[in-house]
């Protein structure tokens, strides 16, 4: 099966390195946007990466530490999502691959992770802290409203800055 996007060529080989990457890395690992945050197109262009990073590397881009930070993207990317932030209206996962080609993503993993750079603000205890601060639309629908854009990691624990 092959995929084309202008920049992005995927060419999937069943026998090859399918199996060690989509059962062993990406299988098991969900992501979650959580019920306050319409940034799906953000985990979608993030996950299609992570998953090329696993293949490309032979399986080596696994653990704690190997995931793309989706709260980055869905923060930073303005071109790439639509409305006031990367959570009100949606995005567009096209852009959001250009936006990372262009200008890089760092780690990020759930919101407890000690491993990773700018870990999700939308899950773990940074997640439950967003909610809190979360704003109510016209429609009752509550939404996080994700943080401006880091220049730097925002996990004081990560071992790299």
């Amino acid at each position: 099966v092959v995929f084309s996007l202008p920049w992005v060529m995927l060419n999937i080989d069943a026998g090859k390195n399918w199996d060690r990457c989509l059962l062993r890395f990406y299988a098991r690992r969900v992501r979650n946007q959580g019920p306050n945050c319409n940034n799906c197109w953000a985990h979608a262009a993030v996950s299609a990466v992570d998953f090329e990073l696993c293949r490309a590397s032979k399986g080596n881009w696994s653990g704690p530490a190997s995931w793309l930070s989706v709260g980055y993207l869905t923060s930073c990317a303005k071109g790439a999502f639509w409305g006031k932030d990367g959570c009100r209206a949606g995005g567009d996962m096209k852009k959001a691959l250009h936006f990372m080609g262009t200008h890089g993503l760092p780690t990020g993993g759930w919101g407890d992770s000690k491993k990773t750079c700018v870990p999700d603000f939308g899950s773990g205890r940074r997640g439950m802290e967003a909610i809190k601060n979360s704003k109510k639309l016209d429609n009752g629908q509550e939404l996080i409203r994700p943080p401006e854009c880091p220049t730097a990691c925002t996990n004081s624990d990560y071992p790299r800055s």
